[in-house]
């Protein structure tokens, strides 16, 4: 007798307190970080084979970031991301190799390299983080699907000029990590 696989199970990701994206920004005088928990999307499992069918889509709002530094904030929103016409950024993952064997089980981490799309500043590039997927239970018994990435983002890659102040300006390579949260419905 053929086994159906069972059907794809969809988690959602709801912003808030549990998500966090953050990325850490060099100067030629000091090094900040800029962080926001507005991130929303799905995580959608195939299998418990996270090769063989785990897909994603993560949206952030770029109107939320916060260095704790408004003067800061306001400039990197209006003159440099242009929050007002690319209001979001967008990770679309397409594919996660893992090892050979690999099983999406409960509290039971699974590191793999990931594949996909990222958006930012109306520019779409290939991206290929090393991602930690761990599929838990929330305090409340949730199923959810834990996800933790990090990977580097070149502001000329994304036609964004590099911020000067004077003397002061921020290098281009920007170190940008992703812990996020998706839970069943």
């Amino acid at each position: 007798m053929i086994q159906t696989p069972p059907p794809p199970l969809t988690y959602r990701v709801a912003p808030g307190v549990g998500q966090q994206i953050r990325f850490i920004a060099h100067t030629t005088v000091e090094t900040y970080a800029g962080v926001t928990n507005t991130v929303s999307g799905a995580v959608q499992v195939r299998s418990d084979t996270p090769d063989e069918g785990l897909s994603a889509r993560f949206v952030v709002d770029l109107s939320q970031l916060s260095t704790g530094n408004g003067l800061r904030d306001s400039n990197m929103r209006t003159r440099f991301l242009q929050t007002d016409k690319y209001p979001t950024a967008t990770f679309v993952l397409s594919r996660l190799q893992t090892k050979v064997g690999a099983q999406l089980r409960f509290n039971t981490p699974v590191q793999g390299n990931a594949t996909g799309a990222f958006t930012l500043h109306g520019v779409t590039r290939g991206i290929s983080p090393v991602v930690i997927v761990t599929r838990e239970r929330d305090t409340a018994g949730h199923d959810t699907i834990h996800i933790v990435a990090n990977f580097s983002v070149l502001l000329r890659d994304y036609n964004i000029a590099a911020p000067r102040f004077l003397f002061v300006a921020v290098k281009q390579e920007h170190a940008v990590s992703v812990d996020v949260r998706a839970v069943a419905p």
